[in-house]
């Protein structure tokens, strides 16, 4: 665990020498541990600080409060997301329906990447209370995801890809429904192997379904 990776003596105030951003980024790194274990109220700045091995006043330094350490790691999460997807390939060219058969690709990616999907996982299933300091950012994740689908189905529509009448709004729901839960599926029962797969077979029900 995090909490037990506590490197020597813990130091007082700002650590002398240490580069600002390296130090940062472990503070980010340790306390991502602690959050995926613990959720948001289950962490304390104190196992923080003790985590990352330095005192509360260094923390401080960085990060004063835990809802903005909480934010500073939801964005890192994002950063590392959007690093994935330029790995994968380059999305501004997935257009249309091709944009979902992108969604499968990065889906089989990130199973490579556990830690960050258990930190999604964790921050969303808290963020459903609308006083969780997450709840504007699950918001926001679900609504860009939206954007982005509802775009790329109605460019399949104008390229004859799919019925003019296909309903998007519930294609859309379901396809974000079932990235959402496949994840939960994929960390919880270790003989589910790949949600990708699982994610392909939807997207092409679905465009068989409703294709022009």
């Amino acid at each position: 665990m995090a909490a037990e990776r506590a490197r020597g003596r813990v130091k007082s105030g700002r650590p002398k020498g240490a580069d600002s951003e390296a130090r940062r980024e472990q503070i980010l790194a340790d306390s991502t541990e602690l959050f995926i274990e613990h959720g948001y109220y289950g962490v304390t700045m104190s196992m923080v600080a003790r985590a990352c091995g330095i005192s509360p006043t260094g923390l401080a330094h960085y990060f004063s409060t835990k809802d903005q350490l909480l934010e500073a790691i939801l964005h890192r999460r994002d950063e590392l997301d959007r690093k994935n997807v330029d790995l994968v390939s380059d999305s501004a060219a997935a257009t249309g329906w091709e944009h979902f058969r992108w969604l499968v690709a990065l889906a089989r990616h990130n199973e490579r990447q556990p830690r960050m999907l258990r930190l999604y996982t964790t921050m969303a299933a808290e963020a459903t209370n609308p006083e969780h300091p997450a709840r504007q950012w699950l918001l926001d994740h679900h609504r860009n995801a939206r954007e982005d689908m509802v775009r790329s189905c109605q460019e399949a529509i104008e390229a004859g890809q799919l019925r003019e009448d296909a309903p998007v709004e519930d294609i859309v729901r379901l396809l974000i429904g079932a990235l959402d839960g496949l994840q939960l599926q994929f960390l919880s029962d270790a003989r589910f192997s790949s949600m990708g797969d699982t994610f392909e077979v939807l997207v092409d029900a679905l465009y068989e379904r409703y294709k022009a």
